[in-house]
């Protein structure tokens, strides 16, 4: 079974890529490649970075019963 943190099926973005850091300006990127780019901006360098992926939040209350935690 693949890991979904390491899944590279994302589509291209440099707010993914190694190769960018956040800018101070908001919506912008520093890229190393390509110098300051929108967020939404990829390049043929695009490389992914799965520690930049900000995984979806759990939803908890559907999988326990208020039960589940009495004693």
């Amino acid at each position: 079974m693949k890991s979904k943190l390491f899944n590279q099926d994302c589509s291209p973005s440099c707010s993914l890529c190694a190769r960018c850091r956040k800018s101070p300006t908001e919506g912008e990127m520093l890229c190393i490649v390509m110098g300051v780019v929108p967020e939404d901006f990829s390049c043929r360098k695009f490389r992914y970075d799965p520690l930049k992926r900000k995984p979806r939040e759990a939803n908890l209350q559907s999988l326990y019963a208020a039960e589940d935690f009495k004693l």
